[in-house]
């Protein structure tokens, strides 16, 4: 069986999913990027330096799109992610098995359906297609289901999905061991500086835990537009000595300090179709917390057993967080569940 997989390029989201099918498939497996990475997620450390054997690099040049297109046409199995829909209309016209693969589509609200130009790109493709069998759809977040029934859209044919990066490879031993030795509780959050991750939230939340005379510590990983207005923030809060700043670092840096780290501080708002680093810090033996709107939360996260998943407000963020910084037994129990939760059931 053949196998190929479009999609915008290839990232350590990607890359430990694309191995094991690989794998599996005997190398009858195929990953088409369809454009070059943007600079943002360059400079962020997304870049991937090593080659694999499954890419081919379509926007490169006119043979590497030709053989793109060959694979579209002979393979049994397409799947397709963020990249141009016409690929898989040119799939089904071929009337064979492709496979969506999408995040929610209603990010900003359900408003968007009175925007007509909204409605007539999904009755181009999702509405007009709802009933051809050969299409289906992998839900990556648990609001995509959700997005596409209103859409009246691949009835019977959505599946639980998501983003599978590779898990720690430590011990759920070893994990706990290092976070014994943290003279403080240690928190971490790792995003873009953009409004939608909320990074203000963020040291709102550790200002109102080091007031209430908590010893905690947060690392903020990562670049962007709000990074200066942050640090401003941090420095006329006088707060200098428990938060500190990274910049962007690579995704093997992050792996350390998420080894290191009691809690993961997840801000972002329902802008975040997936959210795999979610999946890194569980992974790590991290306890997450995190807004329940984040397309991975509610498939992740029992609140509450393994992490908490929350209203994004600032005063829920403080009183999860409360819990698990008094009660090491809590914080403990959590992390175990959340590392087995990531080992045992969402790994690659």
């Amino acid at each position: 069986m053949k196998v190929v997989f479009f999609s915008n390029y290839l990232t350590h989201h990607q890359i430990p999913i694309s191995n094991e099918l690989y794998k599996k498939l005997n190398g009858n497996y195929w990953f088409v990027s369809t454009i070059p990475m943007e600079e943002e997620r360059v400079e962020g450390g997304w870049q991937i330096e090593k080659k694999y054997p499954y890419e081919v690099q379509a926007y490169k040049d006119d043979e590497q799109m030709a053989f793109a297109r060959k694979l579209m046409a002979e393979c049994d199995v397409m799947i397709i992610g963020a990249a141009p829909r016409e690929f898989w209309i040119t799939r089904l016209d071929l009337g064979k098995l492709t496979i969506i693969y999408s995040e929610r589509y209603f990010k900003k609200g359900t408003y968007r359906l009175l925007d007509p130009r909204e409605v007539r790109s999904h009755y181009r493709y999702d509405f007009k297609y709802r009933n051809n069998t050969n299409l289906h759809m992998l839900c990556a977040g648990a609001y995509t289901a959700r997005d596409c029934k209103l859409l009246m859209s691949y009835p019977n044919r959505m599946y639980k999905w998501g983003y599978f990066p590779q898990p720690s490879p430590e011990t759920i031993t070893t994990l706990l061991e290092k976070k014994r030795k943290n003279m403080n509780i240690e928190i971490l959050w790792a995003s873009r500086f953009i409004s939608w991750k909320h990074p203000r939230k963020a040291i709102k939340v550790m200002e109102k835990l080091h007031l209430r005379g908590y010893k905690v510590r947060l690392t903020m990983v990562g670049t962007g537009p709000l990074l200066s207005k942050c640090k401003e923030l941090v420095e006329e809060k006088n707060l200098q000595d428990i938060i500190s700043f990274t910049g962007a670092v690579s995704p093997e840096r992050v792996q350390q300090l998420m080894e290191k780290c009691d809690i993961f501080l997840h801000t972002a708002d329902r802008n975040e179709g997936w959210g795999a680093v979610v999946n890194e810090a569980m992974s790590n033996a991290c306890v997450v917390v995190a807004d329940k709107m984040v397309g991975a939360v509610p498939y992740l996260i029992e609140s509450g057993n393994n992490g908490y998943s929350i209203n994004n407000k600032t005063e829920m963020y403080v009183e999860c967080m409360q819990k698990i910084i008094v009660d090491n037994e809590l914080r403990e129990m959590m992390a175990l569940n959340a590392y087995k939760t990531i080992h045992e059931i969402w790994a690659p």
